[in-house]
């Protein structure tokens, strides 16, 4: 028990501490700051040089193919180069591969860039001198949104910390973790996990309609959490059958489907093209850093795409199964169920990019303990290495050819010879570990109970 005192201290330093960090990644990724021991590993991130760069550059408008690969409307980036100031739309003017609620942030945050960056009346020769400010308008604007993500994140995690009667030193490590620094200015899976907690928490604490809309929200973000707001859903329609109960039910599903409908609806008739791109793009991608290179070798392969497909499938049937089975019997075991249920929406996929891993931190921190916390502070650092030695590849593969280990010095961080995937392969069989110890820990504890539990429709509180 925490008196009121010691929570506002604890939440003051939580924030002192969500903003320190914050600053520190943005620092890092910042596209005018130094690259931190000259390696571009540290500095890389999606929002920066794998979107904005390959589509604003100056020189693209030199490029033909270049510029018809990545925009619909070239002449609307041509005009844009230019002197003719205006604010291409993602999905409709140029090619954008996320979700909606990331496409509207960054609408918002290129607009803005264009906007303070760039005079009423100027030339290409302005543009180009200027690009670099756009750029960091727009880094900026976006760190301050996922800063904000972060913090909120944070704060959560210590409430949950005492709702759940443990000690709140946990919000602190998932701070400061190596993965957290390095990937929290890279994507915008820090935005996803934020609408994920506040959509556990809504559901526990009986706001179905509300906790059914954040799920929405964190789908239109990053697609993975599908699966466990489906789940949930499922849950939900099983207790009414027990409970005779529809309302709760029929408030989450209807506010989830909706929001999710509308908001992918509203894309599609915006723009048709941006929409099938949108599909297209994800489902040939390769399979990067995917557990599945252990069986075949070559990224483009299929097969991964098949693996993904059944060992999802199996993996939340049985998570399903079980959940079904026996109930949820306290928010503990609500977040213990979605942690598992991200984790095979990761591990399992044929896509699991090193910020991914954000999905799974919060969830695991609060989760886990003894050795399978242990395991998972070593699979964060794994993942965090991927990034690190990811341009260095050539540099390690030499390293390794040196001690006498028969590797071709190349560049190719992607295919399983590479050290980079070998950290990837830690990474993902410690995950798998984690999924499989844990699954059996909750088995045997709902199996030697017999019993089916259900709290989330008997208005208890929490401890603490």
């Amino acid at each position: 028990m925490y008196s009121k005192k010691q929570r506002i201290i604890l939440y003051t330093l939580t924030l002192i501490i969500g903003i320190s960090i914050s600053i520190i990644s943005a620092y890092l990724h910042h596209p005018d700051t130094p690259v931190l021991m000259g390696n571009p590993g540290f500095k890389y991130n999606d929002i920066v040089y794998g979107v904005f760069y390959v589509r604003f550059r100056p020189g693209l408008v030199r490029d033909k193919v270049e510029l018809e690969k990545y925009w619909f409307k070239p002449e609307k980036f041509i005009d844009l180069v230019n002197g003719k100031k205006q604010h291409p739309i993602p999905y409709i003017d140029y090619k954008f591969e996320y979700p909606p609620i990331v496409g509207l942030i960054w609408f918002i945050s290129t607009s803005l860039a264009i906007h303070f960056a760039l005079p009423e009346e100027y030339s290409y020769r302005v543009y180009f001198k200027r690009y670099d400010q756009i750029v960091a308008y727009h880094f900026i604007i976006e760190s301050i949104i996922n800063s904000i993500a972060f913090i909120i994140t944070l704060l959560l995690m210590i409430k949950f910390s005492f709702d759940l009667g443990i000690k709140p030193w946990k919000p602190f490590i998932y701070a400061i973790l190596p993965s957290t620094i390095m990937y929290l200015m890279y994507n915008w899976d820090t935005l996803c996990i934020m609408f994920v907690l506040i959509g556990l928490y809504m559901l526990y604490r009986e706001r179905y309609g509300l906790s059914g809309f954040m799920f929405s929200l964190a789908v239109s973000t990053k697609i993975l959490p599908v699966i466990l707001a489906v789940t949930l859903m499922i849950y939900l329609f099983k207790e009414t059958r027990i409970t005779h109960r529809t309302s709760p039910f029929l408030r989450y599903s209807l506010s989830f489907i909706v929001s999710l409908s509308l908001t992918f609806l509203v894309l599609y008739i915006g723009s048709p093209a941006g929409f099938m791109y949108f599909l297209e793009h994800h489902s040939k991608w390769y399979c990067e850093n995917c557990i599945y290179q252990l069986f075949d070798r070559n990224i483009f392969s299929e097969i991964h795409k098949i693996g993904f497909a059944l060992s999802v499938s199996v993996s939340w049937v049985i998570i399903l199964y079980v959940v079904l089975r026996y109930g949820l019997s306290n928010f503990h075991e609500l977040l213990e169920f979605s942690l598992l249920l991200i984790i095979i929406s990761t591990v399992f996929n044929y896509v699991f990019s090193p910020q991914m891993f954000l999905l799974i931190s919060p969830l695991a921190l609060l989760i886990l303990s003894g050795r399978r916390l242990s395991l998972f502070v070593w699979s964060d650092l794994f993942n965090a290495l991927i990034m690190v030695f990811f341009f260095k590849d050539r540099v390690i593969r030499r390293f390794v050819s040196d001690m006498g280990f028969p590797i071709k010095v190349e560049f190719n961080p992607w295919t399983l010879d590479s050290p980079v995937q070998w950290f990837a392969m830690i990474r993902n069989i410690s995950l798998v570990l984690i999924l499989v110890s844990t699954l059996w820990i909750i088995y045997k504890r709902k199996h030697g109970s017999g019993k089916y539990v259900n709290v989330l429709f008997k208005k208890l509180r929490f401890k603490g």
